[in-house]
């Protein structure tokens, strides 16, 4: 292979860090056990059950041997996510206090922002994914309302992440992951 050429999937994620917001859910606890497998390094965040998210942390440590630390903030608050960035050493600036409907607009100025320094920024947007406390229904409404006849599971939203983390060419995309609801 030439050396300008890379093959997919090559990014070696032992020298990284993932800050999982939300890990304390199933698709942040699924996402943080694929990267940790990896071999990356796992910063959980939780708002409020900080045993769910230490148990994660011990873990991942145990089972993977990585660096997994629980991080307690409330992403409402503008300061307490300034602080969870600055303690993972993280990027973060004054757009981050705009409501998840700016989400790609935030992805869209922090790859721009840090593409040059070889820095990917990407994001998920899952829909109707079992095991989570933010279904709005029952499971059998709501997954009639899916092309693919079901809801999502949390380990296919963190294969998801894995695959755009590992992917190094892949910057500026939100990838959703919603088994084909938006193309209704």
């Amino acid at each position: 292979m030439a050396a300008d050429q890379a093959s997919v999937l090559t990014t070696d994620l032992s020298s990284h860090l993932a800050l999982i917001t939300g890990c304390t859910g199933g698709i942040g606890s699924a996402t943080a056990h694929a990267l940790a497998s990896l071999g990356c390094s796992i910063a959980i965040h939780f708002h409020q059950n900080d045993t769910k998210a230490n148990s994660l942390a011990e873990e991942l440590r145990s089972k993977y041997g990585v660096r997994a630390e629980a991080l307690q903030a409330d992403l409402s608050s503008y300061d307490d996510a300034r602080k969870l960035f600055a303690a993972t050493g993280g990027v973060i600036g004054p757009h981050y206090a705009s409501s998840k409907s700016a989400l790609h607009g935030l992805i869209h100025w922090l790859a721009a922002t840090y593409a040059k320094s070889g820095v990917t920024i990407n994001g998920v947007a899952p829909a109707l994914i079992q095991d989570t406390t933010m279904l709005p229904g029952s499971n059998e409404e709501l997954a009639k309302k899916i092309p693919l006849g079901r809801l999502g599971k949390p380990e296919e939203v963190a294969e998801s992440v894995v695959w755009m983390v590992k992917t190094g060419y892949v910057n500026n995309k939100v990838i959703a992951v919603d088994g084909g609801l938006f193309i209704q």
